[in-house]
Parts: C-alpha cells; structure tokens; sequence
C-alpha cells in the first residue's frame, strides 16, 4: 500500500514538473486561498485560542455582573470587589485593575484632559491601575524587583511606587539593571520603580500596558472632578474596576459563579436598587478573547466570507484539472486498457491534486507570514486610536503547531475538493475513441460538461456574493464617515489652558523623558 502511495508521489511530481507553467498557475490559485485563511486563522488563534503566558491560565477567569433586567455590567465598585474578594471561598485570590493614561513627565496644563484629547508636547504613556495582589493572583514573575506589598494597597496616595512592563523598560529606559529604586515623573508626580514584570507578562488584555500602579493611587492621576474621583473608595455605585479571579483547585467555573451570585444577590436585596447586580457570569481568561454566543454573529459571517475565497480558489483548479485532464485521455485510456482499475486513476489523479494544493499550502504559509509581518502595522496605524496605545498591543502572530496544522488541513481539503470530481471525470472515457486518438470526442465531452458547467456557475455566484457584501460594507463606512451630526464641524479648533499651581520638586532627581 505504501509503495503504491509512494509510486503515485513520485509519478504525480514527475507529471507536473513537465508542465511547469499549469503547476504555477494552480499553486499560485491554491496559495492565495489557503493564504488568507491561514492569516484569519492566525488573528483568530491569537485572540481566542493561544492561552496566556500566565501560570496555569486554565484556572483564570473573568467577572462580569449582570441585573435583574439581565443588563451587563462588567465594572464593579471597590467596595464590591472587597466583599467579592473577603466573602468567597471558591477563588484562590480575585484581582480588581483598570486602564489609565498619564503623561510621562511633567502634568498637563489643562485641568480637562482626558484619552480624546491625546495631544500636545507630552509624552502619553498606558498603564493600569491595579489591586496589591494583582501580581500574585496572575503568576507573575519579575525581571527585576517586586511586586506591590500588602501595605502599598491599603492607604490612599501613601505609596507612589509603580512597576514597568518589560517592553517598556526595554525601549524606553535601554534596559537599565539599575531603574530599581529610581525615581520618574508621572503626571508630574514622583513615583518609585520597584519592580520590573517578567518578559512575557502583559496582563490579560491586548493591549499591554507600559506600567502597574497601585489601586491606592487612582486619585493622584485621576483628575479632580473625573471619573468617579475620590468616590470610588465608598460609593458602591461607583463601579470603577475590572475583576479577575484565579479558581482553587478542584472548583469548576459553574461552582464559583453561583458563590459570588449569591454574594451578589444579597447586595443587591440590601441596597433595593433593582439595577444593582444581582448576578455575577464567570468566563475564562486564558486567552484574550472567549467566543461566546455574543460575539458568534460577529466570527461567522467573516469565517464565511474567507472561507468562500477558499472555495473560489478550489473551484478555480477544479477547472484547470478539468480542462488538463481532457489532454491525457489517451494516457487515461491506455492504463485502463492495460487492466488498471478506476479508482487506481482516481487516486492517481487525487494524489497530483493533493501535491498540488501542498505546494500551494506552503506557498500560503509564506503568503500569511509576509502579510501578517506587513499588514498588521498598516492597519494598527490606520485605526483611530492614538499611536501609544496602537503601539502596545502585543499579539503574538508567530505561525505555531496550530498554524501548521491548519495549514496542513485546509491543503488537504482544497486537494481534495479541486480534484475530487475532475478525478472522477476523467477515468470513464470512451476507451474506444480515446485509442483511436479521437481526441475531439472527449473534448466535445468536457465542452458540454455539466460539471464545469456547474463550476462557472458556483464561481460567479461565489465571487458576486463577496463583491455585494464588499460593496455595501465600503458604501455604509463612506456614510458613517460623511454621516451629518447636525453641528457645523468647519474651521473648528480647541483651546486649553491651564491655572493650577506649579507643585515643587521631589528631592530625588527624577528619570528625565526625552
């Protein structure tokens, strides 16, 4: 059996390499199909199925809180998250942190800035204001220093110490062994470099953050009069944090989750707010992103649409087979003649298609590698999000087994798909005609072939399809961008300024920020 499949190899690489330009043709067709689902295949492992560089990413999970209304709320208050955190005995540790932005140096002048007015001379970095415990809850390992101590989470404004990503500290401080227990400028304000987080530590979001600083120390970056400022140590609406939790052993999610509902539920009976949370859903945290049943509308419909690329593509080699297998009856006829069965020249046939559509994976492969190395930068500059935070996302596109093994599949399916049904075809010619070398009989044949036919047909279905859906996606993002928001927008332009009083200098010489 295996001489046989190795004979077929070596015959269907011998074939092909005498007709070179129908083999690059093929591959080049085959290639740009498995070559973008192999880059969607990669964006999507990335998000939802590469897990985390945590310890045991597995036992990681996310809160979010839901009310009688079924209303999500993935925020909670400070004051929920400690009796979360006190009152359960499911989770090994719960962790509360959220995003911030601060500028890198002095503060800015102007008393209302926030994220949609990221400009001017000051260098914008982000990070994320995290619980003391945040490290350990995660697993986190430090290049250099610690983490937070117990006592840094507890006083508000006491401790004004922060710990750098390792990128961050890479590129911004040139990787200095000695920043522990220098000083730089935050917002204006003097915080102390205590630690320095592991190479592949980046928290649990995209988006990795450039530093940590204690929860404690929310007020001293957060504005006068911004979101939730000095209200978020008491008010319990004052929902102001993400939570993320770590399961003990032998504790499933569903267990966990109806402990803290109940926790939950019997907040909301004290407060009577019927837009309290009554519930809390617990979702996996080992990657990124956990497809759920709200986010399945949105992977569908694009899974289909490159999937259909892919189809064209097997379509289009379908045709190409089709039309070559019409020169070889003759050959066809005579291994049939000379006692060879049907399915012996089906295989044949598939086994040409298969390599074929090998190369063509491999070729894809290097296709997915140099668009995802390429694209992924245009785009990220393209969207409207400022460029620091572009620049922080940290998704690791690296092909992995995953990658390859996708690969692999999608070449073997487009092999067999392509050349399934030419295979089939071409080994019932006429033998009589076909040894008489009456080659229009069989080209008469595949003229009227239903089959290809039926291949144009799918092709232009296929391709109007895609055009219709690419069309009217360009037509709604030209309106959205000429939408009329009833305001005049023209010759408008923004003014800040600032009167605060200038604060003085810490006695420690700080980090100066080029």
């Amino acid at each position: 059996m295996f001489a046989d499949i190795f004979q077929d190899l070596r015959y269907a690489i011998r074939v092909l390499g005498k007709n070179p330009g129908f083999a690059a043709i093929a591959v080049l067709t085959l290639a740009l199909g498995i070559g973008a689902n192999t880059a969607l295949f990669t964006v999507f492992e990335a998000f939802a199925l590469k897990p985390l560089p945590l310890k045991d990413p597995a036992s990681i999970v996310r809160l979010s809180g839901r009310n009688r209304d079924g209303v999500q709320q993935p925020l909670f208050s400070y004051t929920d998250y400690l009796d979360y955190r006190d009152r359960n005995n499911a989770l090994a540790g719960l962790a509360a942190w959220n995003k911030v932005a601060v500028t890198l140096g002095e503060r800015p002048l102007s008393a209302g800035d926030d994220l949609s007015a990221l400009s001017g001379d000051y260098e914008y970095i982000f990070g994320q204001l995290v619980s003391g415990n945040y490290f350990s809850v995660l697993g986190a390992e430090m290049t250099l220093g610690r983490a937070f101590l117990p006592e840094e989470d507890r006083t508000p404004g006491a401790f004004a110490v922060v710990v750098l990503s390792h990128g961050f500290w890479q590129r911004r401080f040139d990787a200095d062994p000695n920043i522990i227990g220098k000083t730089l400028k935050l917002d204006g304000q003097p915080f102390t470099v205590v630690g320095v987080a592991g190479r592949d530590f980046i928290g649990t979001e995209p988006d990795a953050p450039q530093f940590w600083m204690p929860l404690m120390m929310r007020d001293q970056v957060i504005r006068e009069g911004g979101w939730n400022y000095k209200r978020w140590l008491t008010d319990r609406d004052a929902d102001s944090f993400a939570l993320v939790g770590r399961l003990k052993p032998g504790i499933s999610r569903q267990q966990a989750e109806a402990e803290i509902s109940v926790i939950a539920e019997q907040l909301a009976e004290a407060s009577m707010d019927r837009h309290r949370k009554s519930r809390v859903v617990l979702s996996r945290a080992a990657t990124f992103v956990e497809i759920n049943a709200e986010l399945m509308p949105l992977v569908v419909p694009l899974l289909v649409a490159v999937g259909l690329v892919l189809l064209i593509a097997c379509a289009n080699v379908a045709n190409l087979l089709l039309a070559r297998a019409a020169t070889r009856q003759k050959e066809i006829a005579v291994r049939l003649a000379m006692g060879a069965s049907r399915w012996r020249i089906i295989r044949q046939l598939l086994t040409e298609s298969v390599v074929l559509a090998a190369l063509g994976g491999a070729v894809g492969l290097l296709l997915t590698v140099w668009m995802l190395s390429a694209l992924y930068p245009v785009v990220m500059s393209q969207l409207p999000i400022p460029r620091h935070l572009a620049e922080s996302f940290a998704l690791n596109l690296e092909p992995d087994l995953r990658v390859f093994g996708f690969a692999l599949l999608a070449s073997l399916v487009s092999g067999m798909a392509a050349g399934l049904a030419p295979a089939l075809q071409a080994s019932k010619p006429n033998l009589t005609s076909a040894l008489k070398d009456e080659g229009s009989t069989f080209g008469a044949h595949l003229s009227q072939s239903r089959l290809r036919n039926g291949l144009v047909v799918l092709q232009l279905a296929v391709c109007l399809s895609l055009l219709i859906g690419s069309g009217l996606l360009v037509r709604n993002l030209q309106k959205v961008e000429t939408i009329d928001t009833g305001l005049e927008t023209a010759n408008v332009f923004a003014i800040t300024a600032g009167l605060e009083t200038p604060q003085p200098e810490p006695q420690r010489e700080p980090i100066e920020s080029e």
